[in-house]
């Protein structure tokens, strides 16, 4: 007698081990995430479901009065279009299912839910792009500015050179009498970084890529698939040599065309910026235009040489002469379709436009 129940309790813990270990090996994942409850004193609860009939499921281990697993039909029967969806051994488990999916209803709120979460979270990813890139942006500035004090050390406190010749109807930099600018060539025109790598500050930069701002999607002229390789440009009053056939012409010649950092007096390099990240319509050789640091005579209007960048959420990025970068948000939103180079008046009553030209103004040498 003894033995025979222990034979029976040992053959139930065997059960009871091997359905577990099949439960938690199981490699379908609906039904490990199933939760079942054993009692050793009662049968486990029937199962309904709707379109089937599961009053007769049967969880216990093994039927001992004909040592035998109950089958699948006798677990479950099944009176309408239910589907047995799990079985394993510990029983021949089995569970019934109808099938029932979404309905049309269901799937129409679904679409809509998704379309509000998508309305509200890709702004923020827009968002969230733009400020990195005007980071990515930021820290090429702040590389260039630093090539740009290092080539002012080695030099004698001299600035690099920016010379700008008129070739047909575009300016280009280039080397005049083995004097090399900081960078030379056409960004409009540039097919590849030869004419950066080409630039005094280019062996203290390293890497050409930090001369585009990663958020500038400008192509070279007439080759859309292209894009540019550069997105920066100095200000006219450093070590300026042009030759463009306009007022810039005579810039070259004004006290305000500093030649050494000892030069940079009034404002200081604090307030003085060097690289601006240039709009892609206007920005061509190495140089931002700008008007004299001096109101325009009676009469006379303000004027945009060149106009700053506004692809970081209507701002531009700068860097200053003693090696910090800043970002700037304009007041204008220009709308710029062309460019007529040099000569861009502004109208006196456009207080926004005015507002950011003397934010740069004041950022500019003066006489001293």
């Amino acid at each position: 007698m003894k033995t025979a129940e222990g034979r029976s309790l040992n053959m139930l813990i065997q059960d009871g081990q091997g359905w577990l270990r099949q439960l938690l090996d199981c490699d379908d994942g609906a039904e490990r995430s199933r939760r079942f409850r054993l009692r050793a004193d009662e049968a486990p609860p029937a199962a309904k479901e709707k379109g089937g009939d599961c009053s007769a499921v049967d969880r216990s281990p093994r039927d001992f009065a004909t040592d035998r697993t109950p089958s699948v039909a006798e677990t479950c029967n099944l009176s309408g279009p239910a589907e047995i969806v799990g079985s394993r051994r510990y029983g021949r488990l089995a569970t019934c299912a109808t099938g029932a999916g979404f309905t049309l209803i269901e799937l129409l709120v679904l679409l809509a839910m998704i379309a509000l979460l998508a309305s509200l979270l890709l702004p923020a990813f827009a968002r969230a792009k733009t400020a990195a890139q005007s980071t990515s942006c930021l820290s090429n500035l702040k590389q260039l500015q630093l090539a740009w004090l290092f080539y002012v050390h080695e030099n004698n406190d001299s600035f690099p050179p920016n010379i700008s010749r008129k070739i047909g109807f575009d300016q280009f930099n280039v080397t005049v009498d083995g004097r090399i600018p900081w960078v030379l060539g056409n960004a409009k025109l540039d097919t590849n970084t030869v004419n950066i790598e080409a630039g005094v500050l280019f062996k203290h930069a390293g890497s050409a890529t930090i001369y585009r701002c990663p958020g500038d999607k400008s192509t070279v002229r007439d080759q859309p698939s292209l894009h540019r390789t550069r997105s920066y440009s100095t200000h006219e009053y450093f070590n300026l040599d042009v030759r463009s056939d306009s007022a810039l012409d005579g810039v070259m010649f004004e006290p305000v065309n500093l030649r050494k950092a000892s030069q940079l007096v009034n404002p200081g390099p604090g307030h003085t910026f060097v690289f601006i990240d240039e709009h892609p319509m206007s920005i061509d050789d190495g140089i931002f235009g700008m008007q004299l640091p001096e109101p325009p005579e009676p009469g006379g209007s303000w004027i945009w040489g060149s106009y700053p960048g506004d692809r970081h959420n209507n701002g531009a990025n700068l860097s200053f002469a003693d090696g910090h970068v800043e970002y700037h948000r304009w007041r204008a939103h220009r709308i710029i379709t062309s460019f007529r180079g040099g000569k861009t008046f502004i109208r006196p009553d456009d207080a926004p436009n005015l507002e950011d030209q003397h934010w740069l103004w004041e950022r500019i040498p003066r006489p001293q």
